[in-house]
């Protein structure tokens, strides 16, 4: 499939919740256990053949349709850069042209901003994409082409997928995890009125729909 599509990945976190876990000391695999603590979270190895974790996501990227990506890298992050081209723009990867936009870390914080920072300083980095449409998400949750293909081809200039709650609930998670992700509001047309990033059980309840279902943000959005 040939596209210009454009996607934002946002991967400048320094995943300082993963790297502070516990958890990697009990992990059976050396390598991921090594990815865990040196890499971006998205370039931990997924598999029998220990690809990254974003390969996927760019492999369903692809197959939905886009062809210019940008991934928003951290500044004291290497890992990404190294494995998909040391360019700073039109990296070839696969049919694929990546660039990069590093968020740096403003003076006296420890980590950098959050979502719309690094967002911004993407932006900032491609101002021949002003008045396009480009996706924008997370670079360590695995959309579905079928979630970015909606972004790509959907008619508004601004769009957001929000997902069921009730088939994000795994069994050894239980339904706290889920809680703590960011609800949606709509009207009755389906349009977004407002997001609340950290709900409370009652925000919670009043975004429940009549058939159950709870829309939560996983950070996917079309936007102009």
């Amino acid at each position: 499939m040939t596209s210009q599509g454009k996607l934002v990945i946002l991967a400048g976190g320094i995943s300082s919740r993963m790297k502070r876990s516990t958890s990697k000391e009990i992990l059976p695999d050396e390598a991921l256990a090594r990815d865990a603590d040196e890499k971006a979270k998205a370039m931990i190895g997924v598999g029998g053949n220990h690809r990254p974790f974003l390969d996927y996501l760019l492999y369903n990227a692809k197959q939905a349709g886009y062809g210019d990506i940008l991934i928003v890298i951290g500044e004291r992050d290497e890992s990404i850069r190294t494995y998909y081209g040391k360019m700073d723009r039109d990296n070839e990867f696969f049919g694929l042209r990546i660039s990069y936009a590093i968020q740096k870390i403003p003076p006296g914080r420890q980590k950098p901003l959050g979502t719309a920072d690094a967002l911004y300083h993407g932006l900032s980095s491609i101002p021949e994409w002003k008045a396009t449409c480009f996706t924008v998400c997370n670079s360590d949750n695995l959309y579905s082409v079928k979630a970015l293909r909606l972004m790509l081809e959907n008619k508004y200039d601004n769009a957001m997928v929000d997902y069921d709650h009730r088939s994000l609930v795994l069994p050894q998670f239980g339904s706290s995890r889920i809680e703590k992700f960011a609800v949606t509001f709509k009207d009755m047309e389906g349009f977004i009125t407002k997001i609340v990033e950290k709900p409370l059980k009652k925000d919670i309840e009043v975004a429940r729909g009549q058939d159950g279902f709870i829309g939560v943000s996983m950070n996917i959005f079309g936007l102009n």
